[in-house]
């Protein structure tokens, strides 16, 4: 029997429960969209990340996957259109959240350079 899938620790529109997400979200989506894709991906996250700002929809999917939440392709296309910096707020708690109840602690992203 397969497991129930699990849901959002947070809704759409509770970016106020987490000021400082809801805050870099609206001022520097990119930058959260890369916190958040090191985050789902579980590596620091990479100068690469900042500079080539990878599409949220993909990230929210990974998300989705990841943690056994029901699939909503359709609805996350509009989601990402419509409410994007509330989407991206969303995942940046979903994560934060995810890991502070996998007992390890959130860390402030590291940005990794490479000089050869």
């Amino acid at each position: 029997m397969a497991a129930a899938p699990t849901t959002w620790s947070s809704g759409i529109f509770d970016c106020f429960n987490d000021f400082n997400s809801c805050l870099c979200g609206l001022c520097c989506g990119c930058c959260v969209a890369a916190q958040n894709k090191a985050a789902v991906d579980d590596r620091p996250t990479t100068l690469c990340d900042y500079l080539f700002c990878p599409p949220e929809y993909f990230t929210r999917q990974q998300i989705r996957a990841k943690y056994g939440m029901e699939e909503a392709v359709c609805g996350d296309c509009m989601l990402m259109i419509c409410c994007g910096p509330c989407a991206l707020c969303q995942d940046a708690r979903e994560l934060k959240a995810r890991r502070a109840a996998g007992g390890s602690q959130m860390q402030a992203p590291q940005v990794v350079t490479q000089y050869r």
